[in-house]
């Protein structure tokens, strides 16, 4: 299935009050939809109308095009089919659900930072396709890129049900490296139904980007297959003949040859970055490719390397 992954901008500020308008979440009731605005890095100290669902999306009208909001939306097609709500955890302690739900979360962590996952949702016909993990999976590569330390995340202990795990289940996250940080004293979710289910904080700590290890075209090889079993020394240690591009070119990988010719690292820190062809090359397989060279570039950049 070709999803495809982007950062929530005010471009897409139609796409994402769409995606909420049709897409049913939280208990589905009429005029409940929240547009996620409960979770951002508004001051909601400041008295805030959330009255009705009308006033919710024109706030996350304006949260989206601000900032004040952000996450990533997956695409399938011009379809947005999935959300994740992720922010910087130290700008978010103001908001009403930080405020009502999260007093048990430590946050005398300042000298770290931290990226907070608040929510998700995924259209009901999409669900159980794997579109959560490649959400969580965007989030933690970007921030690692970003500079944070951590990944932080709330979920419940054992699953509940959809609309109150909303922060997604811990198995999922566990599958992606996180591990239980703290076992909160709150319980949250209580029904004459069900019983409420014990919230933890598990965190995934984030390497700094380090970029002798990422390619001409932006990836690590450390990720390959090829590299993990020692099949292939990767495509710096060979010059650009890796297993996986010898196998399908017969010779030197074109991306790293340019690279080489340009006298640049990777593609990003080359003036004609982006240039026609590496965008063309990059559409066949990567759609996210120019963006994640262009994060790079960014990040190498302020770094001054």
């Amino acid at each position: 299935m070709d999803i495809e992954i982007k950062k929530l901008t005010p471009e897409l500020t139609e796409d994402y009050l769409h995606f909420f308008d049709v897409t049913p979440h939280d208990d589905d009731t009429p005029g409940s939809k929240c547009y996620c605005v409960c979770w951002c890095s508004a001051d909601h100290r400041i008295e805030t109308d959330f009255s009705s669902q009308d006033k919710r999306r024109e706030l996350a009208r304006q949260y989206v095009k601000n900032g004040v909001i952000q996450g990533y939306l997956a695409y399938y097609g011009d379809r947005v089919v999935g959300w994740c709500n992720a922010n910087t955890k130290s700008e978010c302690l103001h908001c009403i659900s930080w405020q009502r739900n999260m007093q048990s979360v430590d946050t005398d962590d300042k000298n770290l930072k931290i990226k907070s996952i608040f929510c998700f949702v995924i259209a009901p016909d999409m669900q159980r396709k794997g579109i959560a993990t490649m959400l969580l999976k965007q989030v933690c590569d970007d921030a690692a890129q970003d500079g944070f330390d951590i990944v932080e995340s709330y979920p419940k202990k054992e699953f509940m049900d959809k609309a109150h795990d909303f922060m997604g289940p811990s198995a999922m996250y566990e599958k992606l490296g996180f591990t239980i940080y703290k076992e909160t004293k709150k319980k949250y979710g209580f029904t004459i139904f069900k019983k409420a289910k014990d919230e933890i904080v598990m965190r995934k700590a984030l390497s700094k980007t380090d970029f002798s290890k990422h390619t001409p075209c932006g990836g690590c090889c450390e990720e390959c297959d090829h590299f993990k079993t020692n099949e292939c020394k990767g495509c710096l240690a060979t010059g650009g003949m890796c297993i996986h591009m010898w196998q399908k070119s017969k010779g030197i990988c074109n991306v790293c040859k340019c690279c080489q010719e340009h006298n640049v690292s990777f593609c990003g820190l080359c003036n004609d970055f982006p240039c026609e062809w590496l965008t063309k090359w990059f559409d066949g397989w990567n759609k996210d490719g120019i963006n994640n060279l262009a994060r790079l570039r960014d990040k190498y950049t302020e770094r001054k390397i």
